[in-house]
């Protein structure tokens, strides 16, 4: 699996595109910063583009501690 994290307009076929806003085409809307909703060691790679800014600061490290969970090590 390829993860789009707060795809935005920027939908990518083949990849798994996620969004918290609901006026996007997105395959799953989702709040990044209460965790992501993957398997262990499921997604080959991951794209956050203007995405780290949006995560509250009391959440960051829990946010980089769940995609390095999900990521294939």
């Amino acid at each position: 699996m390829k993860l789009n994290l707060g795809c935005g307009r920027d939908y990518r076929e083949g990849w798994l595109n996620a969004d918290v806003n609901p006026e996007v085409k997105a395959d799953v809307y989702l709040d990044m910063a209460e965790g992501l909703p993957f398997c262990d060691n499921s997604a080959a790679c991951a794209v956050l583009d203007n995405v780290l800014e949006h995560v509250p600061r009391d959440r960051y490290f829990h946010f980089i501690e769940e995609l390095y969970r999900v990521c294939v090590a």
